[in-house]
C-alpha cells in the first residue's frame, strides 16, 4: 500500500536524513476556506509519524491520503516517477 511506503519513507527520514543536515519538505493537500490548496512542511514541523499520517508540532494532524509528495534537498523522492 502507498500509505505503508510513504510512512516507512518518511521513517527512514525522520531517523537518518537528519543526521545529513538534509532539506526535506512535505507537500500536502488541505482545504482552506471551501478551496483545496497545497501547502508545503519543512519535515522539521513534524513531531510524530503514526499508522494514518503526520503530526505537526503544533498539533495538526495530515493523513497520508493529503500527502502528494515529499523532497529531499529539493529533489523528489516520493512519488516515484512511474509508480501508480
Amino acid at each position: 500500500m502507498a500509505s505503508n511506503a510513504l510512512r516507512d519513507l518518511l521513517n527512514r527520514v525522520r531517523w537518518h536524513a537528519g543526521e545529513r543536515g538534509a532539506a526535506v519538505t512535505v507537500a500536502v493537500r488541505v482545504r482552506r476556506h471551501g478551496s483545496e490548496v497545497m501547502e508545503q512542511h519543512d519535515f522539521a514541523e513534524v513531531a510524530e509519524v503514526s499508522a494514518g499520517g503526520l503530526t505537526l508540532r503544533d498539533g495538526t494532524f495530515l493523513p497520508f491520503h493529503r500527502v502528494v509528495g515529499v523532497s529531499l534537498d529539493g529533489r523528489s523522492v516520493w512519488p516515484r516517477r512511474g509508480a501508480t
